[in-house]
């Protein structure tokens, strides 16, 4: 399996986040504005983990850029079960309701949560009208079950959203390629326009996207599904912003069928070890 290691430079230009105080890559106001189609967030919050700051303040981050930003699908990996509970209450004291699921990769007591699980969620402004969920044959030996997370929901169009957080590392990349197998045979079981989105642990020019990337992104891709955002001069490219350092490891996946790519940008977050990463897919 191939890797490449280089640095994916940031398309996008700096812009002010006013109302967060906050600053961070981003495409251009204009084409943002212009592009139709649904707001969408994928966010690896570190909830269980060491990085900087209280449950609350991630909690606090996360609910205001949410709202500020007017997602309407918001998938999360790493998140603690009482840290998405007090999540869906702040959206909805904030007067921006979604509906969450959950599912759990470490049971409760296993992990970092206060007793709570610690896993994956979908969360969506509209009515989740059925939730699916698989666990990976493949698995990596360690605490985790990773398994994949589907919704169906409306966007425009009935829609399904999917997300997953695939094993890390390089000595994992043969586990990991089944897993990204097992997810798009997964998202495919639906017949609907689909996000796929999630902490993929991968390059984008990893052979396992290959799976995953429209041909038109090269690099022996047979997939169905553009990127947001990912272009170059015009043309599809694999070669999205950086989401964690300097490294591409956050996705937005959209049916190439129903979505162009779009446009996309990332924020700085500051109580995780990665950024969040928007995207705004457009119909076809």
């Amino acid at each position: 399996m191939r890797h490449v290691g280089r640095l994916f430079a940031s398309f996008a230009v700096a812009m002010a986040l006013a109302a967060l105080g906050l600053s961070g890559p981003a495409s251009p106001p204009a084409a943002w504005a212009l592009t139709p189609g649904p707001i969408v967030a994928q966010f690896n919050m570190c909830g269980g983990n060491d990085c900087s700051g209280t449950p609350a303040q991630k909690v606090g981050w996360i609910a205001s850029t949410v709202i500020a930003r007017q997602a309407r699908v918001l998938t999360l990996n790493e998140v603690c079960g009482n840290q998405l509970s007090v999540l869906t209450d702040r959206l909805r004291a904030g007067g921006y309701a979604m509906q969450a699921s959950f599912m759990a990769t470490v049971p409760a007591g296993g992990s970092r949560c206060a007793g709570t699980a610690y896993g994956n969620a979908v969360l969506t402004r509209t009515t989740q009208a059925s939730v699916r969920r698989h666990v990976f044959a493949a698995q990596d030996g360690g605490a985790q079950k990773r398994a994949v997370l589907c919704v169906l929901t409306q966007l425009a169009r009935a829609s399904q959203v999917c997300t997953t957080h695939l094993s890390p590392g390089p000595r994992r990349a043969a586990v990991r390629d089944r897993q990204v197998a097992e997810t798009v045979a997964f998202a495919r079981l639906v017949s609907r326009p689909t996000l796929l989105m999630g902490d993929l642990n991968d390059y984008p020019a990893s052979d396992s996207f290959d799976r995953v990337y429209a041909p038109s992104y090269g690099g022996g891709a047979t997939g169905a599904y553009v990127e947001g955002g990912s272009t170059r001069g015009g043309l599809p490219c694999r070669c999205g912003a950086p989401t964690r350092g300097s490294t591409k490891i956050d996705y937005v996946f959209a049916s190439g069928s129903a979505f162009g790519p779009g446009t996309s940008q990332t924020i700085d977050a500051p109580y995780s070890d990665h950024h969040l990463l928007l995207a705004r897919p457009v119909w076809r």
